[in-house]
């Protein structure tokens, strides 16, 4: 059905897109992990997990 509205190379053109927009948000969003150990990896994002819980539990302190 998508095939019969792009065309082939309408289809490789959108999947060649999506495929970009994966590679960028891989890049921005992803820590780099060479030369790390898995400790360091897990306490990353446990610093990342504390800090946004704990930007949610103020701000539904300030609304209440």
């Amino acid at each position: 059905m998508i095939n019969s509205i792009l065309g082939t190379h309408g289809l490789l053109w959108t999947y060649a897109g999506i495929s970009v927009l994966g590679l960028i948000f891989i890049a921005v969003f992803l820590p780099e992990t060479r030369n790390k150990s898995a400790a360091q990896i897990a306490d990353h994002f446990k610093k990342s997990t504390t800090a946004d819980n704990a930007d949610v539990e103020t701000q539904s302190s300030e609304t209440i």
